[in-house]
């Protein structure tokens, strides 16, 4: 499958399916252009594809009106620029660095409390690139104050009391990225409890699994770091996910999320 065959993006898609969408692109940039099979024209084909893409996440970045939405599609736009772009492209990564920015002012304009995961995220990818992120930032200041608090919070014998799952998979990757992107392993001991509580808890026999609940425990399993790096975790997850997705109608959000993880498997 080469990416002709793929829907054509578009600002209006869900967030799901254009996260899946970047997902399927990623993985295909990991086999080397020139032993994919594809030919030139389908490397011509996967370069059209991977900028309409990048096009249609920045539209809705851009315009979206869901600032959750926005910031997981603009940490999945710089993880699909970063694996996509084999030649650095500084003028692609000033368009993204200014949507990152209006995102994050429009999460300081919102904040009331503790900043979301989702927020979190983009707010490590956007100071990455800097020698260290400014302590004069509000936003990194609740950034500091948002892990202190969940550090606080977080029980060995009970987890975090009270919170989805989701949402604690979601803490655990903020945590783990915060760790080995800026050197501060401050919270590994937490990541790693917390991984092996709520990788049990997904698990759970009789429990039905939540395919996005697995999907967000596969990408932790091969961040390594506090996360262990485990494929057999994958495999047994990628085999979840294909199973509650299987009869999704063809096009439609979760089929491209199920095929996605299915790609990323094989990648």
């Amino acid at each position: 499958m080469v990416p002709s065959v793929f829907p054509a993006p578009s600002p209006s898609d869900s967030g799901l399916r254009l996260e899946s969408l970047a997902r399927i692109c990623m993985s295909l940039s990991r086999r080397p252009l020139p032993d994919a099979g594809w030919g030139a024209a389908g490397r011509d084909s996967f370069a059209r594809f991977s900028s309409a893409l990048f096009r249609a996440m920045s539209g809705k970045v851009a315009s979206g009106d869901d600032l959750a939405c926005r910031c997981r599609l603009a940490v999945s736009l710089h993880a699909l620029m970063r694996e996509t772009d084999y030649v650095a492209d500084a003028r692609r990564y000033a368009d993204w660095e200014a949507l990152a920015a209006r995102v994050l002012d429009d999460c300081e304009a919102s904040a009331s409390g503790l900043l979301p995961p989702c927020a979190c995220l983009l707010l490590l990818d956007y100071y990455y690139a800097w020698t260290s992120a400014p302590d004069d930032d509000p936003l990194w200041q609740l950034l500091e104050e948002t892990f202190g608090s969940w550090s606080a919070s977080y029980s060995p014998s009970a987890g975090w009391k009270d919170l989805a799952l989701r949402e604690a998979l979601e803490r655990v990757r903020v945590l783990n990225r915060y760790s080995y992107m800026y050197l501060d392993h401050r919270y590994d001991r937490l990541a790693t409890e917390a991984f092996r509580r709520y990788t049990r808890l997904l698990l759970e026999d009789g429990r039905r699994v939540d395919p996005e609940e697995a999907g967000l425990l596969y990408d932790l399993s091969q961040e390594g770091n506090a996360c262990p790096d485990d494929l057999r975790l994958r495999e047994k997850l990628c085999g979840i996910i294909r199973r509650a997705t299987l009869y999704a109608p063809a096009d439609s959000d979760e089929f491209w999320y199920g095929l996605s993880y299915q790609f990323e498997f094989l990648s």
